[in-house]
């Protein structure tokens, strides 16, 4: 159940459209942000509008924001709403740039689906949602969770008996992406999962993550204090007030409790009658809206003796209308478990043993290294958690700034189709790569030549050796396989950027050289990036930010003028190529990011390195220590856990078997795998279907099983009873004696 509940109410009476000529005191970077999004979310030309952000956004008229809202898919009543109303409350309560964007995408109902008529079909009245984003909360922790404070970073104090006990630490950071993004979801009407809201493990992931972020902020009695937050326990009511809004077991939870009945009817006056859920909500939407500093209703139900703050009280509450057992959802409320509390493990094990608890949560629970991070990839890889929900709770883990989380946001209203991207989240990305050729593969010169690559195009240009003389041309130069003729036209300045420094001018590159690849055909190798290895679609940024589709010669304008008004709306580019340098080449043996779209242009890296944050994207380093196989060991997966298939290394038969007749793209037969190479094997069909890049025949865990080496294999019991093979092979062969000599 939702109830309508427009913002012009909240606020005041609406205003006339007729719009003042002088440019309104809002921000003109969320306008700007908004107007290029939109414009590109409703697939049209950006241009106009880079032009004008090109100029700088300082300086917009009332005519320019006016024309960027009309762009971005407002109507003019709208665009009086933005400028008069909703603009100046965010920033009033401290809302940024990105939030505010995320606002005006919200009132042009940017996140809504499209129909088969072309209209926008969104979930609920986008007034509702704006008035839970115009509510100011204050995140941070009560006295409790203060970790340290003082003057500043460095002096700190760790006893805090002398802070008040109803002060608390304020946040620096006031930003909220989970808010943001709950209500875009629940906004565009769309299920949250493929498998629909999983209430039991998505909202007890979202509310104990919530609660678990640390921040640094201020005393908010003595703003000159500094102080840490063990927990974010504050600040996050909006949210929850959501979350009551959306779930109609939670409504029903709280329509039922005494204690809110007997509070409604003192408030209303009428002692008899039954007050319902639309009531309540409408009273509690209004008092946000109305004073912004609503009476929560965790003030209503909760016992005051009980020492829970409103958050709290609010959090445990919705759990327990999800039906999450009250002891669980007192850990959850508490920090989880420590793996020194015996106790707590114990019931762990138990809970899990009876099916109460999922295997890839107790990592999480015991608190062991990587077990949150776990968890969460877990949970987005079964479809329990929405990816971008994961996303930003695995962010929030790894301390990823809120404004690239709020971009994010942003970019997935303009790009809805990233489903490549996100699962860059829970597992390894893996690019296309040719048949028999694996992560991890050690490629010569047969193997090229078997699939067809010109090898003269893989030459770096610190490998040029000078096959010819100066001046020579390409017909007397190419012999192939043997030389190679490519023209390099740089400067010295590229060259020396190019070549780390190595080669100081371009005068010193031959442009007739040996091809190494056959010169040294049995020792030269190039080595495919393993799994984990590859630049992700999450780590590989565009051009532009928010996933904007700018012309690339803008971008190229822009990057070599001093005073740039773009700057902050582009995402910075290292060359990790050298002229003529193939996408395979870029991809999988350097592990760069590679643009399909630009290339050719100048100023503008076709071939870069990672320029996105890899803190979110699944690395194997984040793996719990029970799951990851032994050293020496084969990784069977007995768990079954997907990303684990992709830490295999293929194995394949070595160059020695290619000089006896060998194909060097054969993929070795199980016999071969385990008695000739000494390899692992999947003997799994269905592994092999379901995982087209993870190798069927693959190698070892490196390191030894401790224990087993050839330097000890003579002193392992043979027999049985601790004699010596010796023995028995004396038994059979009896030792020829030397005849004496008579």
């Amino acid at each position: 159940m939702l109830v309508t509940l427009t913002l012009f109410a909240l606020i005041g009476a609406s205003l006339s459209a007729t719009l003042n000529s002088e440019a309104k005191p809002v921000d003109n970077n969320a306008i700007f942000t908004f107007g290029m999004v939109g414009t590109q979310r409703a697939q049209k030309d950006v241009t106009l509008l880079a032009e004008l952000g090109s100029k700088g956004l300082d300086s917009l008229n009332l005519e320019e924001q006016v024309w960027l809202l009309e762009s971005g898919g407002l109507s003019p009543a709208a665009i009086d709403t933005a400028l008069e109303i909703l603009l100046p409350k965010l920033s009033e309560i401290g809302r940024t740039s990105d939030e505010q964007a995320m606002a005006l995408l919200m009132l042009a109902q940017k996140f809504c689906y499209k129909t088969k008529e072309g209209d926008n079909e969104c979930y609920g009245d986008e007034s509702e949602y704006l008035a839970l984003t115009a509510f100011k909360s204050t995140l941070g922790c009560t006295k409790k969770d203060i970790l340290s404070w003082g003057l500043d970073a460095e002096n700190r104090e760790k006893n805090t008996s002398a802070i008040a006990e109803d002060d608390m630490c304020m946040c620096f950071d006031q930003t909220d992406p989970m808010l943001w993004l709950a209500l875009m979801t629940k906004f565009s009407g769309r299920k949250a999962t493929k498998n629909g809201f999983s209430k039991h493990e998505q909202l007890i992931a979202i509310l104990t993550e919530l609660f678990n972020q640390q921040c640094e902020g201020y005393l908010a009695s003595q703003k000159e204090f500094q102080c840490s937050c063990n927990r974010t326990t504050e600040g996050h009511e909006a949210l929850y007030m959501h979350i009551i809004m959306s779930e109609q077991d939670v409504l029903d939870n709280i329509t039922d409790n005494n204690a809110v009945q007997t509070y409604m009817q003192e408030k209303m006056n009428t002692p008899s009658t039954r007050i319902g859920s639309d009531v309540i909500m409408n009273f509690m939407l209004q008092s946000m809206g109305g004073t912004m500093d609503p009476m929560m209703l965790a003030f209503l139900t909760r016992d005051k003796s009980s020492g829970l703050s409103s958050s709290e009280y609010m959090k445990q509450m919705i759990l327990s209308s999800l039906g999450v057992d009250s002891s669980l959802a007192h850990l959850l409320l508490n920090g989880g478990l420590n793996s020194k509390d015996q106790n707590k493990i114990a019931m762990i094990n138990y809970m899990t043993a009876n099916g109460a608890l999922d295997p890839t949560f107790v990592p999480m629970m015991l608190g062991v290294t990587h077990g949150k991070s776990f968890y969460l990839q877990s949970l987005v890889e079964s479809g329990a958690l929405d990816p971008f929900v994961g996303l930003l709770m695995i962010g929030k883990e790894s301390g990823v700034d809120n404004s690239k989380l709020m971009e994010i946001l942003i970019e997935s209203a303009s790009s809805p189709n990233r489903d490549e991207y996100l699962a860059s989240i829970y597992s390894p990305y893996v690019p296309g790569l040719p048949a028999g050729i694996y992560p991890g593969s050690s490629l010569y010169f047969a193997h090229f030549e078997l699939l067809g690559v010109n090898t003269c195009a893989l030459h770096d240009l610190r490998n040029r050796i000078n096959c010819g003389y100066s001046g020579i041309t390409a017909i007397e130069c190419e012999t192939a396989p043997y030389c190679c003729y490519s023209p390099i036209f740089l400067d010295d300045v590229t060259v020396k950027a190019t070549t780390g420094g190595t080669i100081l001018s371009a005068s010193a590159i031959p442009w007739c050289y040996y091809n190494i690849f056959f010169v040294l055909y049995d020792s030269y190798h190039m080595i495919v990036k393993t799994a984990g290895e590859f630049a992700s679609p999450i780590s590989c940024r565009g051009l532009f930010k928010y996933g904007l589709n700018i012309d690339a010669t803008m971008y190229s304008l822009m990057s070599s003028q001093t005073s740039n008004p773009l700057s902050k709306y582009m995402n910075p580019r290292v060359d990790c190529g050298f002229p003529g340098i193939t996408e395979f080449h870029c991809v999988a043996i350097r592990g760069c990011c590679w643009d399909t779209k630009n290339a050719n242009i100048p100023g503008v890296a076709q071939c870069f390195n990672v320029n996105g944050d890899v803190s979110v994207q699944f690395s194997f380093n984040k793996l719990p220590v029970a799951y990851v196989p032994a050293p020496g060991s084969c990784n069977i997966n007995r768990k079954q856990i997907r990303s684990l298939y992709y830490k295999r290394t293929a194995c394949h038969y070595s160059f020695d078997f290619y000089k006896f007749g060998y194909n060097a793209l054969t993929v070795p037969n199980r016999l071969d795998c385990l008695t000739r190479l000494g390899c692992c094997y999947e003997d799994d069909d269905n592994v092999s279907e379901l995982y087209p890049y993870v190798p069927r025949c693959y190698t070892r865990e490196s390191g030894a099983i401790s224990g087993l080496s050839k330097a000890n294999a003579h002193t392992l019991i043979r027999q049985g009873n601790g004699d010596d093979i010796t023995d028995a092979i004396t038994a059979i062969f009896p030792k020829h004696n030397k005849p004496t000599n008579q």
